[in-house]
């Protein structure tokens, strides 16, 4: 009965997706330079695994900033809240983009990062807690729901979705 009602669920939660905000998240990425994609935790393992797609399957030069040693030192030095923007508004530049994965939409180290760039464009992925930044952004995929398990199952569907459509851009513009 778990299994079922599980799928069932997750099935419901995918078909309340909000394809325009897929839609203008590829477009973003399409339009960047580089593509830095940032998380906590699971989102993080996420984030990771993002990039190897954006790579191989988007063609896309695309970057996490999850190294252990750099981390540590930030928030060594810089404190957590502040970490991942220290390094973001060393390392990005002019037509960049940064996404931030977010379950519950509250990282504020992840939050931080996202906002106040001039020339970096910013991406939020979160579930439905997360609604609040939204506006602030130049692009946001929020997910109707609370339930972290849902929330990384679905991110990573999502990511999938990007990648393979940016791949499928790709090989028909290499025509």
């Amino acid at each position: 009965m778990f299994v079922t009602d599980y799928i069932h669920h997750l099935n419901q939660v995918l078909n309340y997706l909000n394809t325009d905000q897929i839609n203008n998240v590829i477009k973003l990425i399409q339009q960047s330079n580089n593509v830095y994609v940032i998380g906590n935790g699971g989102s993080s393992a996420i984030a990771d695994h993002f990039v190897v797609d954006l790579i191989k399957f988007g063609h896309k030069n695309a970057h996490t900033l999850s190294n252990p040693s750099l981390y540590s030192m930030l928030v060594n030095d810089y404190g957590h809240e502040h970490s991942l923007k220290w390094i973001v508004d060393r390392i990005c530049k002019k037509n960049d983009l940064i996404i931030g994965i977010t379950t519950s939409g509250k990282s504020e180290n992840i939050l931080h990062a996202l906002i106040g760039h001039v020339d970096i464009k910013s991406v939020l992925i979160t579930g439905k807690n997360g609604r609040r930044i939204a506006e602030d952004l130049d692009g946001c995929i929020v997910v109707d729901d609370d339930h972290t398990q849902t929330l990384e199952d679905i991110f990573s569907i999502l990511c999938h979705i990007i990648a393979i459509k940016l791949g499928e851009d790709y090989e028909r513009k290499s025509r």
